[in-house]
């Protein structure tokens, strides 16, 4: 009888070996002693995880160890599957940390997916990645983290991440950085087709010149500046050297075919995009307080000749 049994969780398998242990919990007891081929093997199936892969970023390495903001690093990246299945459509995310940890709330630089990685196989990579060009000077660690996106069930979840053995020093962009400073618009209250004294400053608060740029003026429903918005003027500016402001005022007219309400006045700096910048989102600023626009009747007057 002892052989028939025997010979019956050998020929099952391992969900069957499960079926069988919740129908008969003291034949499992018996296999759990040693004394029964399948028991030993019954006993040690719960604490490997089963069959599956283990995703582990084993080197990150980058050159040059000190960079602008804004050019090129070279990576180069190998991730090993230590586990017993293959990772279909694993990916190895590369993150700048601003600490030796690691994690996904870190800036992601870039990404590398592999088709197809057996188990026991490694894939190693290289490649170039911008640093953004916004980044602040200081230093920063390079990291990769295996299965970034958490898409694949690993074997072990806590060995996914790994930072370069040094950290990267990043200077500021040598680019221009255009900043709108001040912006006035008076009256606070004016006609449909009346007019406005506006004056504006920017600044080049970059470590480079600007080559030419306009500073566009509108009229705003939101007071979001943006380029969809009423147009009042733009004024060129043909260079601005770094640290230097240009400031310009000037009576514009506001439209006579504008809506009544609050309208706010704001300017965009750059507004052709014309200028590589450290920062493209700061370029926009707005007045202090609204502009109420009146809209004046239509006269009804009727002019008739003389007969």
């Amino acid at each position: 009888m002892e052989n028939v049994r025997t010979q019956s969780l050998r020929a099952t398998t391992r969900a069957g070996l499960d079926l069988l242990c919740l129908a008969s919990l003291a034949a499992c007891g018996g296999g759990g002693g040693g004394t029964a081929p399948g028991g030993g093997g019954g006993g040690g199936g719960g604490g490997g995880g089963g069959d599956l892969p283990d995703l582990v970023p084993e080197l990150i390495a980058f050159d040059p160890p000190t960079a602008d903001a804004g050019t090129l690093l070279s990576v180069s990246d190998t991730l090993a599957n230590t586990g017993t299945q293959a990772a279909n459509g694993a990916r190895v995310g590369l993150y700048l940390s601003t600490d030796a940890t690691i994690a996904t709330t870190d800036r992601l630089l870039g990404f590398r997916t592999v088709a197809t990685l057996p188990a026991g196989a490694r894939s190693s990579a290289g490649g170039t990645w911008t640093l953004p060009v916004n980044l602040v000077a200081g230093t920063y660690w390079l990291g990769a983290i295996a299965d970034d996106l958490g898409a694949i069930l690993e074997r072990s979840e806590t060995n996914n991440t790994r930072a370069a053995a040094t950290a990267i020093v990043v200077r500021r962009a040598q680019l221009p950085e255009l900043e709108p400073v001040t912006l006035s618009a008076t009256p606070s209250s004016v006609l449909a087709g009346g007019t406005l004294d506006v004056s504006d400053t920017v600044r080049n608060a970059g470590p480079v010149a600007a080559g030419a740029f306009q500073v566009a003026l509108y009229l705003s429903r939101d007071g979001t500046i943006d380029a969809q918005d009423v147009l009042l003027a733009v004024r060129a500016v043909a260079s601005l050297a770094p640290g230097a402001s240009s400031s310009a005022g000037g009576v514009l007219v506001v439209p006579p075919t504008i809506g009544a309400g609050a309208w706010w006045c704001g300017m965009l700096v750059d507004a052709q995009g014309e200028v590589a910048e450290i920062d493209e989102l700061d370029n926009a600023l707005v007045a202090n307080a609204p502009i109420q626009v009146t809209v004046p009747p239509r006269s009804n007057l009727v002019v008739r000749g003389r007969r």
